[in-house]
């Protein structure tokens, strides 16, 4: 067994400039960055005009802006090591529209469209950039958020374990994935039989039925399940 050892770097993402401190702290520790893990992120549940525009301004910031810059700050050091990955844990609700999350949806959008693209930008460098598609996971951010009871109700039938999800996005980041998605194709995979399909049944109703009672939107169409090349 390996022994590694863990260092913490307390950092507020939401302040202008954390991204380069945090980069700053780093190199001050003589940590060579090998692989990068966007991973913060949080939301704030209520529709677009109820939400205070700070909390919404902080969404925008960690969960997109942020990224963005440690990725254009970390990735010089891997592309000039011809070596590194990136992850970027997105959502599936990147392929979704998110009315009462509107905004946290449409981050993940954008962490989505820019991983993908900057991917195909570092082919033959031997860096790679893989976008990870968590679908509901147990780590309490629909509770943190205020969601609506519909959601935090149905959550024993929806989530997976944070262990499994790490798991499975380690696995894809370190196989050059481009696309590692965890979420609603994923549902088939976490249980044997008519078991899983349920799930993932569950699930898809669930979404129609907040977005087609709540806001009458269309049902949401899912995109391409896990992908090895293109973007």
């Amino acid at each position: 067994m390996s022994i590694c050892e863990a260092q913490v770097i307390p950092t507020d993402l939401a302040l202008p400039g954390a991204a380069a401190e945090l980069v700053k702290e780093t190199q001050s520790r003589s940590l060579d960055i090998s692989i990068l893990v966007n991973n913060a992120g949080f939301s704030r549940a209520g529709d677009f005009l109820d939400v205070p525009f700070a909390t919404l301004a902080d969404v925008l910031v960690v969960n997109s802006q942020v990224c963005m810059e440690l990725m254009r700050l970390y990735l010089p050091f891997m592309v000039a090591r011809d070596r590194g990955h990136v992850m970027n844990v997105a959502s599936v609700a990147a392929a979704i529209p998110g009315p009462g999350m509107a905004v946290y949806h449409a981050t993940k959008s954008f962490l989505s469209s820019l991983g993908r693209g900057v991917n195909a930008e570092l082919r033959g460098t031997g860096v790679s950039v893989t976008t990870v598609w968590p679908g509901s996971t147990a780590t309490g951010l629909f509770e943190a958020c205020n969601a609506p009871r519909a959601i935090i109700g149905c959550l024993p039938v929806m989530v997976q374990t944070s262990q499994d999800a790490a798991s499975q996005a380690v696995r894809g980041t370190l196989a050059a994935r481009v696309l590692c998605d965890l979420g609603y194709h994923s549902a088939l995979q976490l249980a044997p039989g008519a078991h899983a399909t349920a799930h993932a049944g569950r699930v898809r109703v669930l979404v129609d039925a907040i977005l087609l009672e709540r806001y009458a939107l269309e049902p949401v169409s899912f995109g391409s399940a896990n992908e090895q090349g293109g973007f």
